[in-house]
């Protein structure tokens, strides 16, 4: 072995030391939750998980892309699903999303979205009741909303109940962006239903219109807060993705603005715009929200009256504050990334007991983890950053994303700084 070989070898030897260390502390950077709070794995049985709502400290309703509605009970998947639904799967479409019903301890009601293999032309919103570990259904379609065949994204296809008890439901352009500024299609618009599934007589334009607000594009998240604020996700088409506080009757601008109308990031008709609402938080960078949640919960007093956001493309939880006196909410950072690498986030929620729940989809399938303060912790061996190969990272589960980019960067570093001292690299 000549020297130059053993050189070569040598500095290789130190470049790989390198790139294993960033990468554990790419995954333990990434697990670094704020004070006592700890992410523990609940399940991660899962494939391409949609959807949750927890039903309990413990129990929680999952939507499957491909049709199965899963329960979770007592942080253990139940092998078999609740129910299998036929659905059309491809792209955006699927088994969206799941509600229980404001009365839900005493009548057993929830209430899924998904878009019918048999009916390419229709969404559905189907009523069911859950005893036990078992589903019925109850009504297929409960509620039926419109679609075209040709189509597979931009569904919106979430539900939220008000606290008086109405039915919300985000229902996205269809890709056809024109239908969202218009008030006789309900595509592109938040809907406004009673607890039967009739209209809601009170609805802004007409006793038989179901839009409650409208000029949205892809809204695939919504939710109250304890103080009846409606809060809602949209996807942009680039790097203006929203989060906006939905108010009755107004417009939120799409497809005419995308996020604030400022010119950003191309001409936007700003001075014709007055009566367009401007979201309350503006991504700059490609994010792919898909929920919100608002923390009102005194086990982690820190964030009370904070927001959450789950980002597809980000893989991050994105903690923001609202600012009450502003009407602006305002980035406090990144609270959780997904643990799985090429991993998205779908959705976020609050447990009874004020835990938060994540749930990542990705190539290797699914999973909920669990945020809470180490006191409080279900299973001790299962808190994400123990295990693995030596790295921060859940046993089974690849380091995240940001790991292999600091792994990266640090050789470019290290390749331009023998460059810079030697004039070009001996390989």
């Amino acid at each position: 072995m000549t020297k130059e070989v053993q050189k070569c070898i040598g500095r290789w030897m130190v470049y790989s030391s390198v790139v294993a260390v960033a990468l554990c502390l790419g995954a333990a950077t990434a697990y670094g939750l704020p004070g006592d709070l700890e992410a523990e794995l609940v399940v991660d049985e899962l494939e391409f998980p949609i959807k949750m709502e927890p039903i309990g400290p413990r129990d929680l309703l999952v939507t499957e892309k491909m049709g199965a509605l899963r329960l979770v009970r007592d942080g253990e998947l139940v092998d078999e699903p609740l129910l299998q639904f036929d659905v059309k799967p491809q792209n955006e479409a699927g088994l969206l999303d799941v509600a229980t019903a404001p009365d839900f301890d005493e009548s057993g009601e929830l209430f899924i979205v998904y878009t019918p293999q048999q009916a390419l032309d229709s969404m559905y919103i189907n009523r069911l009741r859950l005893d036990g570990d078992s589903a019925q259904i109850l009504d297929d379609p409960w509620i039926e909303l419109p679609s075209i065949p040709e189509t597979d994204r931009h569904f919106g296809g979430t539900i939220d109940f008000s606290p008086d008890g109405d039915l919300y439901v985000s229902i996205g352009d269809l890709r056809q962006v024109h239908r969202s500024q218009d008030l006789d299609d309900p595509a592109g618009s938040i809907l406004r239903y009673g607890r039967d599934g009739t209209v809601a007589s009170t609805n802004p334009f007409g006793e038989e219109n179901p839009i409650f607000a409208y000029g949205l594009r892809n809204p695939f998240g919504i939710a109250f807060d304890g103080e009846g604020n409606l809060w809602n996700v949209e996807n942009s088409d680039d790097v203006n993705d929203e989060l906006n506080l939905i108010r009755e009757g107004l417009n939120y601008g799409w497809p005419l603005v995308e996020g604030r109308c400022d010119n950003f990031p191309d001409h936007e008709p700003c001075e014709d715009a007055d009566e367009l609402e401007d979201p309350v938080y503006e991504f700059r960078t490609v994010t792919g929200p898909t929920a919100v949640v608002r923390y009102e919960d005194e086990l982690i007093e820190a964030f009370d009256g904070d927001l959450m956001v789950t980002g597809w493309h980000s893989g991050a939880v994105h903690h923001l504050e609202w600012n009450e006196e502003t009407g602006r909410a305002e980035k406090k950072g990144i609270l959780f990334r997904a643990p799985t690498t090429g991993a998205g986030l779908t959705d976020i929620a609050i447990a009874d007991d004020g835990a938060i729940f994540v749930q990542e989809s990705g190539p290797s399938g699914g999973a909920i983890y669990r945020i809470a303060p180490r006191t409080k912790l279900w299973d001790d061996g299962a808190v994400v950053g123990e295990g693995g190969s030596g790295c921060s990272s859940p046993a089974g589960r690849t380091p995240p994303v940001s790991g292999w980019v600091l792994a990266l960067a640090v050789l470019v570093a290290l390749s331009t700084i023998r460059r810079t001292s030697h004039g070009a690299t001996a390989f």
